[in-house]
C-alpha cells in the first residue's frame, strides 16, 4: 500500500510556495567554479551583495582560524559558542558582536576587528561555492535532524521574519505550507536542505572536516551539565 508521505512525495502537481527571496527575484547567487553549482544569496540591496562577495573573494584566510558551516537552523550558534570558548580557553559567554563572524552578512575583514586569531568565521553556504581559500581549511561541519530543522526554519521564517517588509505573505504559510517548499524548493537562500547536506557529507573524510550532529552536542551538553550538578 502506497504511505501517504509517498503519495505527498511524489506529487507531480503539487503548488508549492515560492520563496519571496529566491534567487529569481534577487538575482543574487553564490556558484562553483565550474557553474554546476548556483544557490541563491541570502537577499540584500545589489551593491551590497557584490560587494560583499567581493571582500569574500578578496580574503585571505588566516590559518590559525576555523570555518563554521551549518545549514540555518542547524545549530550555528550552539556551535559557534562552544567552538570559540574552546579557543579562548574560557566558558565565559561572548558579548561582543558575534554577528560579526556571519561572513554571508559581513565582510569577513570586519570579524577581525572585533575578534583577534585564532577565531571561528561561520557561514550557511556550501563550500564548493566559496572561493577556493574558504575550503580545506579548518572546518566543522553540523548536521540536524531536517525534521526539527523544518520546525526551527519555520518558526524563524514565518513567526519572526514573517512582519518583515517583502516578507508579508511568509507569515500567513501554515506549517505544511512552509514543509512543502522546505522539501522541493531549491531555489531558496543557500539552497536546497538535502542538496546542501549530501554534498556537506561528501566532505566527512576531508582530514581537516569534522561533520558532527547538532543532537550530539545537545547530549554531551546535558551529561555535562548534569556532571557538574551531581559533582
Amino acid at each position: 500500500m502506497e504511505t501517504t508521505i509517498n503519495r505527498f512525495i511524489a506529487e507531480p502537481t503539487m503548488n508549492v510556495f515560492q520563496h519571496p527571496m529566491r534567487g529569481a527575484v534577487t538575482k543574487q547567487y553564490f556558484s562553483s567554479e565550474d557553474g554546476t553549482v548556483k544557490v541563491a544569496a541570502i537577499g540584500t540591496t545589489l551593491p551590497d551583495f557584490m560587494k560583499l562577495r567581493q571582500d569574500i573573494e578578496e580574503y585571505r584566510w588566516n590559518d590559525e582560524d576555523f570555518l563554521l558551516a551549518t545549514y540555518p537552523k542547524n545549530g550555528t550558534h550552539l556551535a559557534w559558542e562552544i567552538m570559540m570558548m574552546l579557543l579562548q580557553g574560557s566558558a565565559e559567554y561572548i558579548n561582543d558582536m558575534k554577528e560579526a563572524c556571519m561572513i554571508d552578512l559581513f565582510s569577513p575583514h570586519k570579524a577581525a576587528d572585533i575578534f583577534p586569531s585564532p577565531r571561528v568565521l561561520n557561514t550557511h553556504y556550501r563550500l564548493d561555492v566559496l572561493p577556493k581559500d574558504f575550503r580545506e581549511k579548518k572546518t566543522v561541519v553540523v548536521i540536524r535532524n531536517p525534521k526539527d530543522s523544518a520546525v526551527s526554519m519555520y518558526y524563524h521564517e514565518c513567526k519572526m521574519l514573517g512582519d518583515l517588509p517583502g516578507l508579508e505573505k511568509m507569515g500567513k504559510l501554515s506549517f505544511s505550507e512552509h514543509l512543502k517548499m522546505y522539501l522541493f524548493s531549491k531555489d531558496v537562500p543557500y539552497g536546497g536542505y538535502f542538496d546542501y547536506t549530501e554534498y556537506m557529507w561528501s566532505l566527512r573524510d576531508d582530514p581537516n572536516t569534522l561533520v558532527m550532529y547538532f543532537e550530539d552536542m545537545i547530549m554531551v551538553n546535558y551529561y555535562t551539565t548534569l556532571a557538574i550538578i551531581i559533582l
